[in-house]
């Protein structure tokens, strides 16, 4: 099993996540325990990654899967921004196709989908 909580802040307002790790490990494990009583039993392995250590392995900015916040003001044609959300870039040739770029967040595969179908388009203009 593998619990993504991807709603921990990146700053604490006490201490730092490298000193409070298990605090929220202890934390998580409390809630599943009200639904699995039995859990810690089961459990063989573990890792807890905090949002400074998404940052610092996966270079996501600060600790952002999303590489920005699921919000209204970070969505659709506002990601990243607005004069980009077609797909193309200030560099010719150049696409973007990430979970940084419209229609945002998750490992879906759209924003990779979308961006070809524009290449695709350009491409035409190409020859």
């Amino acid at each position: 099993m593998n619990i993504f909580g991807g709603h921990a802040p990146y700053s604490l307002a006490k201490g730092d996540w490298d000193s409070r790790r298990e605090e929220l490990w202890e934390k998580v494990l409390a809630v599943l325990k009200t639904q699995f009583p039995d859990i810690e039993a089961k459990i063989l392995h573990r890792q807890v990654l905090t949002p400074l250590d998404l940052e610092r392995i996966f270079d996501l900015p600060n600790g952002h899967v999303h590489h920005g916040e699921i919000s209204a003001d970070q969505m659709f044609f506002r990601r990243h921004s607005p004069q980009f959300a077609d797909y193309r870039s200030p560099v010719e040739f150049l696409y973007q196709a990430s979970a940084s770029v419209h229609p945002g967040g998750g490992v879906t595969g759209v924003p990779g989908h979308n961006a070809a179908k524009v290449i695709l388009e350009d491409r035409r203009k190409w020859s």
